[in-house]
């Protein structure tokens, strides 16, 4: 039988940004339906958690922030990877 365990908003942006280009800026991890659920208003909020690490420890480390500028992108956004 198919296990019915939940994923938590991180493990789901976690899984996003892994499947997506290098870079996913803030405002597309917000309210965004993706193959592993669906990310919902507060997901730039969760994304900038990961980012400082202040999640649980297996979800440590895997996310990376940076502004636009220095990632040669649009100055005005942060972006995840």
């Amino acid at each position: 039988m198919k296990s019915l365990t939940r994923k938590t908003q991180p493990e789901i942006i976690i899984a996003y940004l892994q499947d997506e280009d290098p870079w996913v800026a803030t405002w597309d991890l917000q309210n965004r339906a993706t193959k592993f659920g669906f990310i919902g208003s507060a997901g730039h909020t969760r994304a900038r958690e990961l980012a400082r690490n202040d999640v649980p420890d297996h979800l440590k480390g895997k996310a990376e922030r940076k502004r636009g500028a220095e990632i040669g992108l649009d100055a005005r956004y942060e972006y995840f990877r």
